[in-house]
């Protein structure tokens, strides 16, 4: 029973090598030929590793570029919104500035017209810092004192009273040195009456000299 089965064993492989060597010569293919179609699908096999590498390497590429157009497309969404935003107050600033321009033109035209210029009144000096004579000039040193009196009590300071050279002054007249002429038409004032005031003609070391006329 074991010889047979051996047998048969023996004549079914010995059939499937004549198959095979059969098919192989129906086929065409040398061994050769195996061998180099073998060695071409491990390097087709190898090339499709490697363009699988190549393409994830790609795509990769290809979507680090499209992270930074879309940055890139942020940036300029955001700078383009902030130039639009200066534009609009730019124009604001502009509008602003009109209402403000236009304000002031109308203010100045709802204002009455004035003189240019006023010029500005001149100051008189304290007149207890004034240097005052009086002199009588209608022939009594009396009328000088008297004259004295009431000046101080006006508040001036009198540093002399003399008598004047001559006793023809009809009038009370006051004598001012140059720069002083407001200060011996106040005074002029003040005495009241018929009293004038003329400009000194002479050198004098008083601002005022006030000569009594007649009375």
């Amino acid at each position: 029973m074991t010889r047979t089965l051996k047998c048969i064993g023996i004549l079914f492989l010995g059939c499937l090598l004549f198959s095979c060597a059969t098919w192989d010569k129906i086929e065409g293919t040398t061994p050769e030929e195996k061998k180099k179609f073998n060695t071409s699908k491990d390097q087709l096999w190898d090339a499709n590793k490697r363009y699988e590498v190549e393409n994830r390497r790609f795509q990769e590429q290809v979507e680090q570029l499209k992270n930074n157009a879309t940055g890139n497309e942020n940036k300029i969404g955001k700078l383009h919104k902030e130039i639009t935003a200066l534009k609009t107050e730019n124009i604001r600033l502009k509008n602003e500035g009109k209402k403000l321009e236009d304000r002031i033109a109308a203010s100045y035209r709802e204002k009455p017209a004035t003189a240019s210029h006023t010029p500005d009144p001149v100051l008189k000096k304290p007149v207890g810092n004034l240097k005052i004579k009086v002199l009588g000039g209608g022939g009594s040193l009396n009328s000088a004192n008297r004259m004295a009196g009431r000046l101080r009590e006006m508040g001036y300071g009198i540093e002399r009273i003399q008598m004047a050279p001559t006793s023809n002054f009809s009038k009370d007249t006051v004598f001012y040195k140059k720069g002083f002429e407001n200060e011996a038409e106040d005074l002029v004032a003040r005495i009241g009456g018929n009293a004038i005031s003329k400009a000194l003609t002479w050198e004098s070391i008083f601002d005022l000299i006030l000569v009594t006329g007649k009375r």
